[in-house]
């Protein structure tokens, strides 16, 4: 019993140091080693027939996105494997709908393959899960474009699959489903003389008028024709007055009215089919100053007459005005100083502009030239001399042509302040005396005097078309 003991123990062991010795050859001479497959794929299994897969607007999302698998396997194997041999997957079985956080998962595509997966980048996807339903809905037919005159549409009809339809299946995700209204196609007879025939796509429509992505129609194409007859050949038209000549010098045609404005012709098909209007016979309104009314007959299209009933003759009223010409004037304006502090002495060159004015014959006459004034402000300046661009306040219809005349101001400070507040400074018509800066040489002892005429209440008006 010693002997047998003792000879199991040395197969036991002699066995183990063999397999520990192979292994560490094995080992040595084909390592593990790891490869990453970047972008694989990810199939979806066991979803439940009822549900679909959608995104975060609700819209069927049957694909996922791709994730980085890396697989770790001995050296051997490693430089035979390609993404081919691998599938990446997430089991959707029991789930039901609402957003899961679902594991990915690896499986081998080819047998007796030794691998292990130590990494899955995501190794969990963000799946969200609607029950798919159906309901019916209404087609609507769109009818766009105008047949020719002389033409009109019939009742137009519907088919799919050789039989009238009303309305259509609409399948897919409920959010998507349930905001469907009706289903519409669009046919456009613009200007067809024959029956409208042709097959056309449906959509789905919600309630504001918007098309619904995401589901499936049953029929999803119809067939649609409308038939285009011919009619008697009754247009109705409009009447343009047939103006002649020019008004007087000075005066314009404002607007032409005709009563009736609109009239019925009728004639063939192909005759009314080119008529637009119909003119009345001439109204000559040379030399005229004023509104002219008057009754005159219709010059009818060869081939067409009034409907019974229509009167032979209209009234045509000529609306006329005098223009009003855009006229320019020069007018002298006074310059007013403001913000003038107490100690500070002022000095303005000249006391009176000359700004051309331009504007309509009324809004010049209407202009009170006592009422204007171009003010200078020199609040916060220091004493010194300044060239500066005096503000008017003109009425509307009134505008300045060109830039503002400038004006030289000067400002001395006083030597003994004023006990009261001087009064606000405007300009007038009285000789102009200028005062040397202190501290500067005079040339003589008598004050420079300069004379400025008084602003005269005769202004000179000369007309300038186009301003």
């Amino acid at each position: 019993m010693t002997w047998i003991r003792a000879a199991g123990l040395r197969i036991v062991l002699a066995v183990g140091l063999s397999f520990a010795l192979w292994a560490f050859v094995s080992f040595s001479e084909n390592p593990e080693s790891q490869i990453t497959f970047e972008d694989m794929p990810v199939e979806v299994r066991s979803l439940v027939p009822d549900l679909v897969m959608v995104d975060q607007n609700g819209l069927p999302n049957p694909s996922l996105r791709s994730v980085d698998v890396v697989v770790e396997t001995d050296q051997s194997t490693r430089n035979k494997l390609r993404q081919v041999d691998f599938t990446a997957f997430v089991d959707l079985s029991d789930l039901d709908p609402g957003d899961h956080s679902v594991p990915v998962n690896v499986d081998p595509t080819r047998p007796n393959l030794s691998f292990r997966i130590p990494e899955i980048d995501p190794p969990q996807l963000q799946i969200r899960l609607e029950n798919v339903i159906t309901k019916t809905a209404p087609i609507t037919l769109e009818v766009q474009g105008n047949v020719p005159f002389s033409f009109e549409l019939g009742e137009p009809q519907i088919r799919a699959n050789g039989e009238a339809v009303e309305e259509t299946v609409v399948k897919g995700p409920q959010s998507r489903v349930e905001r469907v209204v009706t289903t519409r196609t669009v046919a456009n007879v613009e200007q067809l003389r024959a029956i409208y025939v042709s097959s056309l796509q449906l959509q789905a429509i919600d309630e504001n008028g918007q098309v619904i992505e995401g589901v499936t129609l049953d029929p999803d194409i119809v067939n649609v024709r409308i038939p285009i007859n011919p009619v008697v050949g009754l247009k109705l038209v409009p009447v343009l007055g047939n103006i002649i000549g020019l008004p007087a010098e000075g005066y314009a045609v404002v607007e032409i009215q005709s009563d009736p404005a609109l009239i019925s012709l009728t004639g063939s098909s192909g005759t009314l089919d080119t008529v637009e209007s119909v003119k009345t016979e001439a109204v000559d309104i040379s030399g005229f100053q004023s509104t002219t009314i008057r009754d005159v007959a219709l010059q009818l299209p060869v081939g067409t007459s009034l409907q019974r009933g229509e009167p032979s003759m209209v009234r045509v009223t000529v609306q006329i005005e005098p223009l009003e010409r855009p006229f320019q004037v020069q007018i002298p304006i006074s310059v007013r100083v403001v913000g003038q502090a107490e100690n500070i002495d002022v000095n303005v060159s000249p006391v009176i502009v000359i700004v051309p004015l331009a504007g309509t014959t009324g809004n010049l006459e209407a202009l009170s030239v006592d009422g204007l004034t171009a003010r200078i402000d020199i609040s916060g300046l220091l004493p010194g001399t300044y060239t500066l661009t005096p503000t008017i306040d003109l009425p509307d219809g009134i505008n300045i042509v060109g830039d503002l005349p400038e004006v030289i101001v000067t400002l001395r400070a006083l030597a003994t302040p004023t006990p009261t507040a001087t009064p606000e400074t405007t300009a007038t018509a009285a000789p102009e005396t200028t005062v040397t800066p202190e501290n500067e040489p005079t040339p003589d002892a008598t004050p420079t005097v300069q004379e400025t005429a008084a602003p005269s209440d005769l202004t000179e008006r000369t007309p300038t078309p186009g301003v």
